[in-house]
């Protein structure tokens, strides 16, 4: 039924968060789009990551305060009122866009239409799951010219990767769903699927990714995350 398009090992980034071998449940913050912009502005700007948490974490109840004319140092960049909300939120960031070269911090930063594609990047290299669904599943249904895609394949897929994969049937109940449901998430707001008005399908979605992220992406040999955005 899928494709087996990545069965062997791959280097996603010589400094990737994850081995491409292990699975990761990421049940929070899936595609953190506009945060990962301003954060990455931040450190265009020459911040520490320090300083940056330091904004974002232990902003002050006063701060988040709606119409809050405070100094842009005193305020919570995220807009997130929960302390741990927050906390989470920078965890995620981090982890994405730690160690990145400064080209894709560049494309992050100046929030134009490189911003999706530069965000999903940063997603599909520590994302298995987001992976495999686009290349076991999306990917072959545009080889086979159909473009569409109801909920319950999706839900196979996954049902078949708890089967074969040890580590993920050995997640929680409430961690499986929500790791479907945060992988179809995050294929949504990148705009890879479009979902019908009942939310039952989906169209896939194929979107150039622009020239100037595409250009870095085979600079730096990493043409096979073109085709994962559907390039």
């Amino acid at each position: 039924m899928y494709s087996t398009m990545f069965k062997e090992k791959i280097d996603y980034f010589s400094h990737t968060v994850e081995s491409v071998d292990n699975y990761k449940a990421y049940t929070n913050f899936p595609f953190l789009l506009c945060e990962a912009s301003l954060v990455a502005r931040l450190i265009q700007e020459g911040l520490s990551w320090k300083q940056i948490k330091g904004q974002v974490i232990d902003a002050s109840q006063e701060r988040l305060g709606i119409g809050s004319v405070a100094p842009v140092e005193d305020r919570d960049i995220l807009q997130i009122r929960s302390k741990a909300s927050r906390q989470g939120a920078i965890r995620a960031l981090e982890q994405s866009i730690e160690n990145m070269p400064q080209p894709y911090i560049q494309f992050l930063a100046t929030g134009n239409s490189d911003l999706r594609r530069a965000t999903l990047f940063l997603t599909l290299r520590i994302n298995r799951p987001l992976r495999e669904v686009i290349s076991e599943v999306l990917l072959g249904r545009i080889e086979s010219l159909d473009r569409s895609l109801d909920r319950n394949t999706l839900a196979a897929f996954f049902d078949l990767k708890s089967e074969q994969e040890q580590i993920i049937s050995q997640w929680s109940k409430s961690t499986y769903r929500k790791v479907c449901s945060n992988t179809v998430l995050i294929l949504v707001r990148s705009g890879l699927l479009i979902p019908s008005k009942d939310k039952k399908t989906y169209e896939i979605q194929v979107i150039p990714v622009p020239v100037q992220l595409k250009q870095q992406l085979k600079n730096d040999r990493l043409e096979l995350y073109l085709k994962l955005m559907l390039n």
